[in-house]
């Protein structure tokens, strides 16, 4: 008994430590899902001038509209910055990019048509730099939160028995 007590304890630590290696690559999917929102925008805006609550009502993603950012974005025209920086908040980001995406919406529509393009690709490419940095280090970030856990785990078990 005391055996299959041991297992379980292993197993637990093992799989509660893929979940949370997990949460590392969903930092990722936030980012590349970003990415293709500012790509969107600056297409659009750019190319056909469509107005921000247009812009947001025709871009779709996955990631973006199962955590409500979208749908925090559609709610209402007016009052962008509020709405910007509470849709902001959903993303699983550090607290670098939140703050970035933060003051990128402090001018968001209030910006004349060229420097709301600067203000996109400058985004954009801090987006992109970032992107690079964590899927740099994410194959060995979560392989190092795997093999921790199970360790954890390991020892928890043979101080049980």
């Amino acid at each position: 008994m005391n055996w299959l007590g041991a297992v379980l304890t292993i197993a637990s630590a093992y799989v509660c430590g893929a979940m949370l290696a997990n949460g590392e690559s969903e930092r990722l999917w936030a980012i590349d899902s970003l990415i293709r929102l500012f790509d969107h925008m600056h297409r659009r805006i750019s190319a056909e001038r469509l107005p921000l609550y247009r812009i947001f009502g025709e871009f779709g993603d996955e990631y973006l509209e199962r955590i409500s950012f979208l749908s925090r974005l559609r709610e209402r025209r007016c009052g962008l910055e509020r709405v910007w920086a509470d849709a902001v908040k959903t993303l699983p980001t550090d607290r670098e990019v939140a703050d970035e995406l933060v003051r990128f919406g402090e001018s968001l529509g209030a910006l004349p048509l060229d420097e709301q393009i600067k203000r996109i690709n400058a985004t954009s490419a801090f987006l992109k730099e970032k992107r690079a940095v964590i899927s740099g280090s994410l194959a060995q970030k979560r392989k190092s939160i795997k093999s921790v856990c199970l360790l954890m785990g390991v020892a928890a078990a043979i101080i049980l028995l």
